[in-house]
C-alpha cells in the first residue's frame, strides 16, 4: 500500500491540485458572490463579512465562519494548544490539525513578504490544506480507475468536478472540519476489499494506526482488512493479530505519552462529551449517557433517529440517487457492459460505514449518511464517467450531476431540499444522457437479442 498511497509525486497530483483550486474558487464566486443559492450553512457556520487585514490595508471579504473555527484555530496556530486548553474538543483529531498547524508554520515563514493578519493567514492556511485532502482522495481514485479504464486530463478533470461539487465538499471545503477525510476512508476501503492479498498484516497496522489519529472512521478499513485475512485469505494465527492491534495503537499510545509529559490528561470529547458509541454500554447498564438535541441513546430509538435521517439524506440525494442507480442498472442488464467489483465493494464498504454510524448516538442533519451513502455516490459517479466512450456522453453524464449538486443547498437545511428552477434542466439532462445512451448502445442491445 505505501506504493499506493506514497509512491513518487507525479505531475498529476499537482495537475489534480490545480483542478481542485479552480473548482474551489468557482463555487466560492458562485455561492458567495453570484449567490445562485442562499450561501446559508443554517446551523454551527455563519456567512458574514470578515475584515482581513493584507499588507496594512483592511478588506471586507463574505466568508463562512465556523462555530468550530475559534477551537481549530488554537491547534493550527500552536498544536500544542490542544493539550493546554481545557477540554479541547479536536484532541482526537490530532492528524489533521498538526496537518494544518504544521502547513501554516511555512505560511509564516513568509508572513514577513505579505504582512497576513493571522486570522487570514490560517483561513489560507486551511483551504490550502482542504484542497490537498481532497486532491489526495482524487489522486486515489485515479490510481484505482487506470487500472481498468484509459482516459486523458479531460476526464480527469471531470471526476475532479464530481468529486468536488458533492455536499461534503463544495460546503465543506471553506471551513475547518476532518470530514474531508471521509471520501479517503471509503477509497481505501474499497481498496483493501480488491487488495487485501497483497500486504501484510503488519504493514496497513502502521498505515492505519497513523491515519485513525486524522480520522478515527480509518478503524473500519484497518478491521475490514484484518477479517478478509482472517476469512479468505485463512491466515489463522492468533498472535499475529494481537501483535497488529498493539501496533494500530503504537501512534495513540505516543500521543498520549506526550500528553502526560507534559503534565495534562488526554481528553476524548467524542465519547466523554458526546458520548459516541459508548452510549451502549450505559444503556445495557440500565443508564442514559447524554440527552438533547440529537440525541438518541437507547435501544432501538438510536435505530429510529438514524433511520428517519436516512430518510432525509436519500430525499437530499434523491435525483443523483436515482440517475446513478439506473444507470447502474442498465449497463449491467440491458447493455451487458462487462464491469469491474469496484461498484461493489463501494456498496459494500458503504453499507460498513452505514452500519457503523448507526450506534453512534448522536445525529445531526445527514452528515453522518452523507459519510456512507454521498461518498459512495460520489465514488460510483466517477466510475461510470469511464463507462462512457464519447466524450459528449461524459459531460452530458457529468453535467447532470454537476448541476444538480451545484444548485444543492446544505444539508442543514430544516426542510432537506430547497429546489430551483435548475432541476428542470437537471431532469432534461439526465433524461436526455439516457437517450443518447441508448442510441449509442444500439448495436450492442441487438446483440444481445440475437
Amino acid at each position: 500500500m505505501i506504493n499506493f498511497i506514497k509512491g513518487k509525486i507525479k505531475k498529476e497530483f499537482f495537475l489534480i491540485y490545480l483542478f481542485v483550486t479552480f473548482f474551489c474558487f468557482l463555487y466560492y464566486y458562485l455561492i458567495f458572490v453570484m449567490k445562485i443559492i442562499l450561501p446559508d450553512y443554517y446551523l454551527c457556520v455563519e456567512v458574514v463579512d470578515q475584515k482581513l487585514q493584507f499588507s496594512n490595508k483592511v478588506y471586507e471579504i463574505f466568508y463562512p465562519l465556523s462555530c468550530d473555527q475559534k477551537n481549530y484555530f488554537l491547534g493550527f496556530e500552536n498544536f500544542n494548544n490542544i493539550i493546554k486548553t481545557e477540554n479541547y474538543p479536536y484532541q482526537t483529531r490530532s492528524l489533521y490539525v498538526l496537518f494544518v498547524f504544521l502547513t501554516s508554520l511555512i505560511l509564516k515563514g513568509f508572513n514577513s513578504l505579505f504582512n497576513l493578519e493571522l486570522n487570514l493567514l490560517l483561513n489560507i492556511t486551511n483551504l490550502i490544506c482542504q484542497i490537498f485532502l481532497i486532491t489526495c482522495s482524487i489522486y486515489l481514485i485515479d490510481k484505482m480507475l487506470k487500472k481498468y479504464y484509459t482516459y486523458d486530463k479531460k476526464t480527469l478533470f471531470l471526476i475532479t468536478g464530481l468529486v468536488t461539487v458533492s455536499p461534503l465538499h463544495k460546503w465543506g471545503i471553506f471551513t475547518p472540519s476532518h470530514q474531508l477525510l471521509t471520501l479517503t476512508v471509503l477509497i481505501l476501503g474499497v481498496y483493501i476489499l480488491e487488495n487485501y492479498r497483497d500486504y501484510k498484516i503488519i504493514n496497513i497496522s502502521t498505515y492505519m494506526g497513523i491515519l485513525y489519529m486524522g480520522h478515527r472512521s480509518f478503524l473500519l478499513v484497518y478491521l475490514i482488512f484484518l477479517l478478509m485475512k482472517y476469512f479468505f485469505q485463512k491466515e489463522r494465527e492468533i498472535n499475529k493479530y494481537i501483535q497488529s492491534l498493539l501496533v494500530f495503537f503504537v501512534p495513540s499510545i505516543i500521543f498520549y505519552i506526550y500528553i502526560r509529559l507534559l503534565g495534562y490528561h488526554p481528553y476524548d470529547a467524542a465519547t466523554e462529551y458526546w458520548g459516541q458509541f459508548i452510549w451502549v454500554f450505559y444503556f445495557l447498564a440500565g443508564k442514559i449517557k447524554s440527552v438533547g438535541e440529537w440525541y438518541c441513546q437507547t435501544i432501538p430509538e438510536n435505530f429510529s433517529c438514524y433511520f428517519r435521517d436516512s430518510l432525509n439524506a436519500i430525499k437530499y440525494l434523491l435525483t443523483p440517487f436515482t440517475f446513478i442507480t439506473l444507470k447502474q442498472i442498465l449497463d449491467k442488464f440491458l447493455y451487458k457492459k462487462n464491469q469491474n467489483n469496484l461498484v461493489l465493494y463501494a456498496i459494500i464498504f458503504s453499507f460498513v460505514m452505514f452500519a457503523f454510524y448507526s450506534l453512534i448516538g448522536w445525529y445531526p442533519p445527514l452528515r453522518f449518511n452523507l459519510y456512507s451513502i454521498g461518498n459512495c455516490l460520489v465514488f460510483i459517479s466517477c466510475i461510470q464517467v469511464m463507462e462512457n466512450s464519447k466524450l459528449y456522453e461524459k459531460l452530458l453524464y457529468s453535467g447532470s450531476i454537476f448541476l444538480y449538486f451545484v444548485n444543492l443547498n446544505h444539508w442543514n437545511y430544516p426542510e432537506v431540499v430547497m429546489f430551483n428552477r435548475s432541476i428542470y434542466l437537471v431532469i432534461l439532462m439526465m433524461v436526455s444522457y439516457f437517450l443518447v445512451s441508448f442510441i449509442n448502445n444500439k448495436e450492442i442491445i441487438e446483440k444481445n437479442k440475437s
